[in-house]
């Protein structure tokens, strides 16, 4: 006997107008259906999307399943609407860079089966990049584990909750009558119904199909139902299930095992029965069947449904779960589908078959980058199964480092090293690799680099992929000791084992960056970056980013910061350091976090500056990676610094001057500390505070050692501190000429932050740079990287900066008002926007004009500069 419909087909005929109306009528970017399962959260967002659908807007649907926790599929997806609706290739790595201006309508439907991975940050780093207009409507089980605060402030997030999706009695009336036929229902039977399923949408659809059936009808029958649902989904497919033929049914319960239904892996696990004609039927009949979106010829079962169809399977033929599991796992090994056959022989709980198949396939999908997918594999075998092929105890390891960090990596080992045969040459080749990389993040380099010398005498070995780890690794190590030709020779080496090993490429091309902007060719490292961020798809051409891929990622976004790319620096370093917090290089996290820092300092959000230092110090404290720490007071004291704060700076700058940090038997070019070391620090404090003819010496000093070991990025810094100790030292005409020098090699480069870094004592000197070269009638492209850099960069309301004004400005011409001068005061005490609006009563719109008003009088590009030449002018104490 066919049913009138299922849940999901019911519970269509019910119109949600109102909440459709409201999301409608609110301009809200970001809608939110957050409720359990069966409040009919996806039906919802099938009629939101026909009214968007009605307004002319493109509405992509991509519904997320279990093993896609990470972001393959959805940038293919991206990828995929992108290039129907602009053309390809309009979408850099985490950045759209949309072209056409209308609005689209994304639709993620199960959004908590991925909630717990990477991919929630980078898409909410994507949500303004969308045309104006565009909405992403986002289902989940769950409430969402990242902060909408901001969001919510802005009023661009409208949230739905199981509360809001609740039926009334109304619509549960409609439900009923219409499964029942009848024009009146009883008052009394529709409160006891309504109050027995407590209007959860799914309970009174199933009540709905079960009342549709004959002889159910009657108000006897009715009460009975109503009064006995214990629990009401299990009695009311209970009821449903008992109607089917015996065909039917034995359909149903054998191919509850599978996530996805098509008549050929159906007849895999039931042969003796017409698959096709049983699939047709039960799609024609809406049992509990729908389309899977996106798929042609793709179905699954309501996951409630199969829930109950899968406890009844274990009940009544516990002997038959492990075999269809087998039978549907062997199915898509001869159809080359290794994943869903190793998740069926796992979900089966045949851990010594899975072990086989997975020690087969483990290390091409190691070089393929699924560390998400075989982490959640490695957690559900037993250690005792794992244990009987060493090659699954060496993937495990390197999953784990890639996910969970070195010192649990490390942890683990101690466990697989009594089930490893001593004799087993490869797995001691997979452990020397390891330990060099464990000893790099634990930031350990002369420890790493012993482990790796020795490692590198016995290459090649017959494991291509930890030789090419420990190759980079120790390309690093080189680049950090500027030995050049050794890095160069083993990443030419590890390019040319690498294969079609896409992640692999992904690691050498970041290591090359590294070198390149250790170098100061920015352009060519994000050439690079740009390759690598990019580089890590799976054979299905999707983006598979994961915890490895995060090193690429964190370098970009500070490539784009030192650019002054500043949005894409932000969206991804918001979407990368989350990712990297837990196995990310030092180097990298110190870089992500100052960077974070300083572009929120400039546009006044000092909080969020606050919080990313401390981050950082947490991060170092909790971790014993004292480096952290002290970068985070090294940072602190650069800004005290900036805002004339002399005595603040110092302090924090010998707080971060850590003996067991900073002392090493040879300089080490480390990619955090070209511009932001103890060194530096003091040579930044003498100049503005001390004797400058004595940093000029210094600045010399330094910038003779960063020659020697040809660290390019370090002597761009010097050279720029070098030109204010000569202004300040009275020579200004060599001042010019030295800064002259460093900006054509910057401009070349394109590298723009680093020079606005330094503050005041730079720019002024950029500007009569700029006035003297405008004079000059010097080349435009020139004259233009001098105006960019003088250009405010306190986000996309900016006002650029007057150039016009000469830096010899007297005093007397300098009229602020005085309610300038209390904002100043207040900003001088570390008042963010947000604070000064609170404390002077006014809109942060106004804040923000005052402050416009303020750097232009004091021809300024931020906060720290108009502080610290207020303090140098004697217009604040």
């Amino acid at each position: 006997m066919q049913t009138k419909g299922t849940p999901d087909s019911l519970l269509t005929g019910i119109q949600r107008s109102l909440i459709i109306d409201r999301v409608l009528a609110q301009g809200a970017t970001l809608v939110l259906f957050i409720a359990p399962a069966g409040y009919g959260k996806t039906q919802t967002m099938s009629q939101l999307r026909n009214a968007f659908m009605a307004q002319g807007m493109d509405t992509p649907w991509l519904s997320l399943e279990r093993h896609d926790n990470d972001p393959q599929r959805f940038l293919s997806f991206l990828r995929k609407v992108w290039s129907e609706s602009t053309g390809p290739d309009h979408m850099e790595p985490f950045g759209l860079n949309v072209s056409n201006t209308h609005p689209i309508a994304i639709f993620l439907d199960d959004f908590e089966l991925i909630d717990s991975g990477p991919l929630p940050e980078i898409i909410f780093s994507l949500l303004g990049q969308l045309p104006p207009g565009s909405r992403l409507v986002i289902g989940s089980r769950r409430k969402l584990r990242m902060s909408l605060a901001k969001l919510k402030l802005q009023g661009a997030v409208l949230e739905f909750n199981d509360q809001d999706l609740q039926f009334s009695k109304g619509q549960s009336a409609a439900l009923f009558q219409s499964a029942l036929g009848l024009r009146d229902l009883p008052d009394a039977t529709l409160d006891l119904l309504h109050e027995k399923t407590t209007g959860w949408p799914a309970a009174v659809a199933l009540a709905s199909i079960a009342l549709s059936h004959p002889g159910r009808g009657s108000q006897v029958l009715l009460h009975q139902i109503a009064a006995s649902l214990q629990p009401v989904e299990e009695y009311l497919s209970e009821v449903v299930l008992s109607h089917q033929p015996q065909e039917v049914y034995e359909f149903l319960l054998s191919t509850s095992v599978l996530h996805q239904l098509d008549p050929f892996i159906c007849a895999a696990l039931v042969p003796g029965l017409n698959c096709e004609f049983l699939l047709d039927r039960l799609i024609e009949g809406n049992l509990f069947v729908s389309a899977v979106p996106g798929q042609i010829e793709r179905w699954r079962y309501h996951p409630l449904f199969a829930e109950i169809l899968r406890t009844q399977l274990k009940r009544k033929r516990p002997e038959d779960f492990l075999r269809l599991h087998l039978a549907a796992a062997g199915w898509y090994e001869e159809n080359k589908q290794i994943v869903p056959a190793i998740d069926h022989v796992i979900a089966g709980e045949d851990y010594p078959y899975a072990a086989q198949l997975l020690a087969e396939h483990a290390m091409h999908l190691l070089e393929d980058g699924r560390i998400k997918l075989l982490a959640r594999w490695f957690s559900l075998i037993p250690l005792e199964v794992l244990q009987q092929h060493p090659v699954l105890l060496a993937v495990s390891l390197w999953v784990t480092t890639f996910t969970q960090g070195a010192l649990q990596a490390m942890r683990q080992s101690e466990q697989f090293l009594a089930f490893w045969p001593s004799e087993n040459a490869r797995a001691q080749i997979h452990l020397d690799a390891l330990n060099c990389s464990w000893q790099f993040m634990l930031d350990k380099p002369a420890q790493a680099g012993a482990i790796g010398l020795k490692a590198l005498s016995r290459m090649p070995t017959p494991e291509p992929y930890a030789d090419n780890v420990l190759s980079i690794s120790m390309a690093l190590y080189f680049v950090q000791e500027g030995n050049r030709a050794a890095a160069n020779r083993l990443l030419n080496a590890a390019r040319e084992r690498q294969g079609d090993a896409a992640f692999m490429r992904m690691f050498i091309e970041s290591a090359e960056s590294e070198q390149d902007m250790q170098d100061g060719r920015l352009k060519q490292e994000m050439a690079r970056l740009r390759i690598a961020v990019g580089a890590t798809h799976s054979q299905s051409g999707a983006m598979d980013i994961t915890n490895g891929n995060a090193w690429a990622g964190v370098l970009y976004g500070v490539a784009c910061y030192e650019a002054g790319q500043w949005d894409q620096a932000k969206r991804l370093l918001r979407a990368y350091v989350p990712v990297a917090q837990a196995v990310g290089s030092h180097d990298h996290l110190i870089l992500a976090w100052v960077c974070l820092s300083r572009m929120a300092h400039s546009i006044g959000e000092q909080d969020e500056a606050i919080q990313c230092l401390a981050e950082l110090e947490h991060m170092g404290a909790t971790r014993q990676l004292p480096r952290l720490m002290a970068s985070a007071w090294l940072e602190r004291s650069r800004t005290q610094l900036m805002s004339g704060q002399a005595e603040d700076a110092k302090v924090s700058m010998l707080r971060a001057d850590l003996p067991e940090v900073w002392t090493h038997d040879r300089p080490l070019r480390r990619l955090a500390h070209s511009a932001l070391d103890p060194h530096i620090a003091k040579l930044r404090w003498t100049l503005h505070f001390g004797d400058a003819r004595q940093a000029l010496r210094d600045i010399d000093a330094a910038l003779a050692d960063a020659k020697s070991i040809r660290w390019r990025l370090r002597g761009v810094t010097l050279e720029l501190l070098r030109a204010a100790a000569l202004s300040r030292s009275k020579q200004e005409s060599a001042a010019l000429a030295q800064l002259q020098v460093t900006l054509e090699f910057t401009a070349e480069q394109g590298m723009t932050s680093r020079v606005r870094d330094e503050g005041p004592a730079i720019l002024d000197l950029v500007r009569k740079l700029h006035l003297r070269e405008s004079q000059r009638s010097s080349d435009p492209a020139w004259l233009a990287y001098l105006s960019d850099l003088l250009h405010s960069h306190t986000g996309s309301d900016a006002t650029p900066v007057s150039i016009s004004v000469p830096a010899v400005m007297a005093f007397e011409t300098i009229q602020l008002t005085p309610k300038e001068t209390e904002i100043l005061n207040f900003v001088a005490e570390g008042f963010s926007n947000h604070a000064l609006s609170a404390e002077l009563n006014v809109s942060e719109s106004t804040i923000r004009t005052h402050l416009r008003n303020i750097n232009a009088k004091l021809d300024v590009n931020s906060r720290m500069q108009a502080v610290a030449k207020a303090r140098q002018w004697g217009i604040l104490k």
